[in-house]
């Protein structure tokens, strides 16, 4: 159950059996039979993705996140917070997230923020060397075995964690201040109704929607996704994919999943480093992941007004790579995750597995075949136009009479629904600040077609960089951010110093 491998035997199986049913098909009921059949199976997931997707966007559309009293700061119930920074060539963005930090309003006695940083990395070593840290925040430096992913940089640092909560931040995030106090308040709220609810997903909004076209799709997908689909699967009562960034976790919760999935060992003899496998070290996508391993736990996520902005991608090329590391972690999870079906659905449930699963492949597959389709329509308008009677025939023949029909409705008027979903949403949900970003949004269907190809380019890296992570480069526009986000008094107060060794710049050793 782990990106480590990209099939598993029975996977390999299933993948000959259905070549050889393939065959058979072809064999019986020739080209036009096999064709007919992929085009209606093609069709009916397409339609049934469009279906679901509007049912959640309603069901996010009726619930709002509710903001709840916070708790004060010197209530002896606040729970120790572990927060986790992992950090690799991110020295430009280190001073703004350490004044991020010490902005947040929460007991620093009650805080562990570790900072994780990779062995090599030496800028950001030296940046974190030169800065005058808080006395809570430790600087980790994770060794240099096995995959240089994020989500092993996190299981390595739980060899550490002492807090009751854990948090991950990345890099380039910059909490509110109420963060931690109004993740509190909706993890209280939310066991009070089920104690199952064991995380809570806090909003992730962008500082820098007008950097440039890239950053305003960019923006309109998380407006979408984090005000409606992701409400819209809590209420329903599916499983919400985990974003990497501002999920807060019940500790014990977590460490309950490293009993379930064991431990890594990488390297060997005195170098040898052994993690606990909270995360799929080998994942590029662990938090979507991790989403199903806590299901399967029949834990259960909620969402929380807290708010972190992010700095979106502003060129092409920076989206280009991190949408590819997006959708190859989709197809890694959902890979891995239908490896145990009948085991998966005894613990989470039919509907609830198959929607995830679906969510998982059907995402990355979508944006591999809407050029074929999209090609398919082109040529046979063209083919009509010009008088090509036999590519004419030779397209419609792929599809029976019915399911030709049927898709031509999900493309036209699915393609349509989706669009004003997301114009709708946007205006719904944003502020007045970047309520004039939604005239951009009547070229979706361009933003669209671009990411058909970090899709294509997620299926390469799948069969030949499966555990390879992408960095999405920082800081770009560090002015605008200021300008975004308003800055508050610090507080910081002294805490005990972590036990563990450390050198004369203050860093913890690794190993």
């Amino acid at each position: 159950m782990s990106a480590a491998v990209l099939l598993s035997r029975g996977q390999l199986a299933v993948l000959a059996a259905t070549g050889v049913l393939a065959a058979v098909v072809l064999t019986v009921a020739g080209v036009y039979g096999l064709l007919r059949t992929l085009m209606t199976l093609m069709i009916a997931a397409y339609v049934s993705f469009t279906v679901f997707k509007l049912i959640v966007w309603f069901a996010g559309a009726r619930r709002a996140i509710p903001d709840r009293p916070l708790p004060s700061l010197d209530d002896p119930a606040l729970p120790t917070y572990t927060v986790l920074v992992p950090l690799y060539q991110e020295a430009a963005v280190l001073p703004g997230l350490i004044t991020a930090i010490t902005r947040i309003r929460y007991p620093t006695e009650r805080m562990q923020v570790l900072l994780l940083l990779e062995t090599g990395d030496d800028e950001t070593i030296e940046t974190v060397r030169r800065t005058a840290l808080p006395s809570y925040v430790t600087a980790v430096i994770v060794p240099d075995a096995g995959p240089r992913t994020k989500p092993k940089a996190c299981n390595y640092a739980m060899t550490v964690a002492t807090g009751e909560f854990t948090v991950i931040f990345d890099a380039e995030d910059r909490p509110e201040p109420d963060h931690l106090l109004k993740a509190v308040a909706a993890m209280w709220a939310e066991r009070r109704s089920d104690p199952r609810v064991i995380c809570v997903q806090g909003i992730l909004s962008f500082w820098n929607p007008r950097s440039g076209i890239p950053s305003v799709f960019y923006w309109a997908e998380y407006v979408a996704h984090f005000h409606w689909m992701l409400v819209g699967l809590c209420r329903l009562g599916l499983i919400p994919p985990l974003c990497g960034s501002s999920n807060h976790f019940r500790t014990e919760a977590l460490r309950h999943v490293a009993e379930e999935y064991g431990t890594l060992t990488f390297g060997s003899g005195d170098r040898a480093v052994t993690v606990p496998s909270v995360w799929d070290s080998y994942n590029v996508t662990e938090d979507a992941d991790l989403a199903a391993r806590l299901a399967r736990l029949d834990y259960r996520v909620a969402m929380c007004p807290a708010r972190t902005y992010e700095e979106a991608p502003h060129r092409l090329s920076v989206a280009l790579r991190q949408r590819t590391r997006w959708l190859q972690g989709y197809l890694v999870t959902g890979l891995v995750q239908s490896r145990r079906p009948l085991r998966s659905i005894r613990s989470m449930g039919a509907m609830r597995y198959l929607v995830f699963i679906m969510m998982m492949l059907w995402t990355p597959i979508s944006a591999l075949l809407n050029p074929i389709i999209w090609a398919l329509s082109a040529t046979y308008v063209l083919a009509r136009i010009s008088g090509w009677p036999v590519v004419a025939t030779f397209i419609d023949d792929m599809f029976p009479t019915p399911v030709h029909y049927v898709g031509l409705i999900a493309m036209v008027a699915g393609n349509v629904a989706l669009g004003i979903q997301s114009i709708v949403t946007t205006l719904y949900a944003t502020s007045d600040r970047d309520a004039g970003l939604a005239k951009y949004l009547s070229l979706t269907f361009l933003w669209w077609a671009f990411t058909s190809l970090p899709a294509y380019r997620a299926a390469w890296r799948l069969l030949t960089a499966r555990s390879t992570w992408e960095k999405t480069p920082h800081g770009h526009d560090q002015s605008q951010e200021q300008s975004v986000i308003r800055p508050t008094a610090p507080t910081v107060e002294p805490v005990a110093e972590t036990s563990r060794p450390r050198d004369e710049s203050g860093l913890v050793h690794s190993g």
